[in-house]
């Protein structure tokens, strides 16, 4: 009654994803669903009078496998309706040698990789057998090179398999999860079977080929795997895929470098099982997907599946002590064994340069092991590769790898062509427009990992114990609240995020179970609560702990119970004109005078609890413009422009405002809060505020000089990025001379001249990066 298309699903995607596409991708991949049937009917059909497709076909591919006839025949029909579709560049086929380039008249600007027929060893039995492919996206500006495929996985826009057997499944992923499908014969049409596929987190299946080499099965404590091996890829994944556990393909003796063929089998499986919720890593125990292809047929072992069997492959093989990146390791005692090394290893240990086991590995000379902690020294003497691909390396003169001059100076001529090139690309504010996001947003910067740069510089400059008295961190104009959850998962110091919206930590707790915060050791020494700390990956059943969320707008009313001038209001307009006269260092004085301290309150002041209910449902109907947060109560607005009826609750000091009613009653909300939405209790609301050992804030735009001046009458360690100044909001700011804070600059040193005690630094990170800090 819900025939729901494979075509259908795909337009449904791109409404999605991209409203304003062309349709390119989605004639491609209708083009290969048309290869997918007609292979489909093919293998049906194998066998039959007049249908001569079985048997070898007496030649062998570039592998050296020998092809059977419908090898052939399904490589052929996905080559002429890939051409035909006039949206391909590049097609790159397990069958031929070289990758096959449209021609113009064709050409497209999408690459496709595929496995016309995988486990074509198995079609003369009727075992299940099918097609895999991956699309990639030529780079802006080239008309199709073996660059454009020669990429790691995570570059593909698609992927996905299709399987022949009992019936006929098309698994397809456009970076949105995974969905299949089942080709239904009396409508010649792939119908949606299983919408958004999730793996389970672990499995009880294992594929892999025993006759290669011996494995135990099994876990300690658990219940027994049992063995699925087809001889399929596409089958055994299938099942994977339904069902969890793992799929493995190691290297052996035979295959030193892995038996599949990374660009249309391993990345397009791999890319398919991390969007359905697994993981797929290689030998190094990496992500596979990461991983470089150095040419079109480029092997690698393969490891996908769940999360937590895959999971525990990793931990066995480390537990094994497989070098998974710096090669073979030599014990302090066997130096003098490999004499050609000898003046090398001394070098290291006189410069006291050396490697500390993380986990027993043994000696490549003695075969005695290599203890977790002892001192160990590289195989080779390379250079290093955060060196030669950044030119810099955070372990500095404690890295064992080389650090050639000549690749520093390659790079910093390479910086500065792209520093020209920048440069006069930006010479005109047309250009400038381009560059944006769109009108009245502001220009692309990455801003990933802001939070952890802050929080590694607090720890520094203030220290834990002291960011740990009292209620802990207050993180004003909190975002998505990331800061304030590193805070309490990374450190254990208790954090309150003050952010009127809802926190969006997804992405947060994912990296936190994953351990990704502690896989750079340089930063994970910063993680002092975390479960391994430094040494490794944090388990993924540990749980996450969420921060305190004050879900209001500062407000006049909250500010005036803090002891805090509004700012704009009328104390503020006469401090201003208390600095203004002074100037120099009569200003810096005078602003050290007029700084309020907040009084010694154990239990909130009164009217407290009817300003935080009026700050909470404030929070209620803001929402983000380009122009900073805004109120949609235009005629509380209005109110507040002329001047009549009761003072309003300015958002965050912005135009807009929000009306006291007489008749206003306060909520009635528990004293500790709940995790259902609900906000906070105004008890536990003043303690976080009061009783806050800092005030940190990044980006808080209109909370800016609330967060200042809040620290400042706490008497407590701030740190705050200000990025926007909006000066039409706050037309009353003046500096020490006089003029009118109309700048970033000038907002940095408006802050500044707040208290003598406040300073500046820069933090390395894009955008704006100044931080305000006092300590």
């Amino acid at each position: 009654t819900d025939p729901f298309t494979l075509s259908a699903w795909v337009l449904s995607q791109q409404h999605l994803t991209a409203p304003n596409a062309k349709g390119r991708l989605t004639v491609l991949l209708n083009a290969i669903t048309v290869g997918c049937k007609f292979v489909a009917s093919a293998v049906r059909k194998a066998g039959l009078a007049g249908n001569d497709v079985l048997g070898m076909a007496g030649s062998s591919n570039v592998q050296g496998e020998d092809q059977k006839k419908l090898d052939l025949v399904a490589n052929e029909v996905f080559k002429n309706v890939l051409a035909r579709t006039g949206q391909c560049a590049v097609l790159v086929t397990e069958e031929e040698e070289e990758p096959i380039f449209i021609r113009p008249e064709q050409r497209g600007e999408y690459c496709v990789v595929f496995d016309p027929l995988d486990g074509s060893s198995n079609i003369d039995c009727g075992v299940s057998i099918g097609t895999i492919f991956g699309i990639y996206k030529v780079a802006p500006g080239s008309e199709g090179s073996l660059a454009d495929v020669l990429r790691p996985g995570r570059d593909m826009v698609a992927a996905g398999y299709c399987m022949y057997g009992s019936m006929t499944y098309l698994m397809l992923s456009t970076g949105r999860g995974v969905s299949g499908f089942t080709l239904d014969p009396s409508l010649g049409e792939f119908v949606a079977t299983h919408r958004d596929l999730v793996m389970p987190p672990r499995g009880s299946i294992y594929s892999i080929n025993e006759g290669n080499a011996a494995i135990r099965s099994g876990r300690r404590g658990g219940k027994p795997y049992s063995l699925r091996y087809v001889g399929s890829m596409v089958a055994d994944v299938h099942r994977t895929l339904l069902y969890g556990g793992v799929f493995l393909y190691p290297a052996d003796a035979k295959n030193t470098k892995g038996k599949l063929r990374l660009l249309y089998e391993g990345y397009p499986m791999a890319y398919l099982i991390e969007q359905a919720g697994g993981r797929a890593i290689d030998e190094r125990c990496e992500r596979l997907l990461l991983r470089e292809p150095e040419d079109i047929h480029d092997r690698a072992p393969v490891y996908l599946g769940s999360c937590e069997d895959v999971d525990d492959i990793e931990r066995h093989y480390k537990e094994q002590g497989l070098r998974v990146a710096l090669g073979c390791t030599y014990h302090w005692q066997c130096r003098t064994k490999h004499q050609a090394r000898n003046e090398i290893i001394m070098a290291l240990a006189v410069a006291h340069k050396h490697l500390v086991a993380k986990f027993e590995t043994p000696c490549a000379t003695c075969n005695a092991p290599i203890l977790q902690g002892e001192s160990m020294f590289p195989a080779s003497d390379s250079v290093c590769k955060h060196w030669e691909r950044m030119g810099v390396c955070f372990y500095k003169d404690r890295c064992v790898f080389r650090h050639p001059a000549e690749r520093l100076e390659e790079l910093q001529r390479v910086a500065a062509r792209q520093a020209a090139f920048k440069a006069a690309r930006r010479t005109t504010n047309d250009i400038r427009c381009k560059e944006n996001r769109g009108p009245g947003k502001r220009n692309r910067v990455r801003n990933r990992f802001r939070a952890g740069t802050l929080r590694r510089w607090l720890l520094d400059a203030v220290g834990e114990d002291r960011l740990r008295r009292g209620s802990g961190i207050l993180d004003v104009a909190a975002g998505k609240g990331e800061l304030a959850f590193e805070f309490l998962n990374l450190n254990g110091i208790p954090s309150t995020a003050l952010e009127p919206r809802p926190l969006q930590l997804e992405r947060h707790v994912k990296w936190l179970q994953r351990g990704y915060y502690n896989w750079n050791a340089v930063f994970a020494p910063y993680n002092s609560a975390t479960a391994e700390g430094a040494q490794g990956r944090v388990a993924r059943e540990q749980p996450c702990d969420m921060p305190a969320h004050l879900r209001m707008v500062a407000t006049p009313a909250v500010a005036a119970c803090l002891g805090i001038a509004w700012p704009g209001g009328p104390d503020a307009v006469s401090r201003e004109a208390q600095r203004s006269e002074g100037g120099g260092a009569q200003a810096q004085e005078t602003a050290e005078q007029t700084t309020p301290r907040l009084p010694c309150l154990e239990e909130p002041p009164a009217g407290w609890e009817r300003a935080y209910a009026m700050a909470c449902e404030a929070a209620e109907d803001l929402r983000w413009t380009h122009r900073g947060l805004r109120s949609d109560h235009e005629s509380a607005a209005a109110a507040h422009e002329a001047g009549d009826g009761e003072p309003a609750v300015e958002t965050q000091g912005t135009a807009s405002s929000i009306e006291v009613e007489e008749s206003f009653q306060t909520p009635t909300v528990a004293d500790d809060g709940e995790a259902d939405g609900r906000p906070l209790g105004a008890a536990v609301a003043w303690r976080a505020l009061r009783g806050a050992s800092a005030v940190v804030a990044m980006h808080p735009d209109q909370a800016t000089e609330f967060a200042v001046d809040l620290a400042l009458a706490l008497d407590v360690p701030m740190a705050v990025v200000p990025c926007c100044v909006y000066a039409s909001d706050f037309p009353h700011r003046r500096l020490p001379d006089g003029r009118r804070v109309t700048s970033h600059e000038d907002f940095v040193e408006y802050l500044c001249s707040k208290h003598p005690s406040i300073g500046t630094a820069t933090l390395p990170f894009e955008g704006k990066n100044t931080l305000v800090f006092r300590r």
